[in-house]
């Protein structure tokens, strides 16, 4: 696998950042209750769609008004979705 985690060619300031990962986590970790286990959720692409422009409206909202803690939390939303999206449909 050639990922670039492990890629030593990687510029420092290109690798995903610890604390944003710490976030993702975070936020699937606070949603397990509400909406049960991740691991489980097979979305098809318009539940996939729903959660998107749900979490990017709140990630609008949360820029307008300069929210840092909102715009943390639905920018890891949005990146988790993206990666449940890789996961069910995408290629891998």
């Amino acid at each position: 696998m050639n990922r670039a985690a492990d890629n030593p060619t990687i510029s420092p300031g290109n690798r995903v950042r610890p604390a944003f990962i710490r976030r993702m986590e975070g936020e699937l970790q606070a949603n397990h209750a509400s909406k049960g286990d991740w691991t489980t959720w097979r979305p098809d692409a318009d539940q996939l769609l729903s959660e998107l422009d749900h979490h990017v409206i709140k990630l609008r909202t949360a820029l307008a008004c300069s929210d840092k803690p909102g715009i943390s939390e639905y920018s890891a939303d949005i990146a988790n979705i993206a990666m449940k999206a890789s996961e069910v449909l995408g290629a891998d």
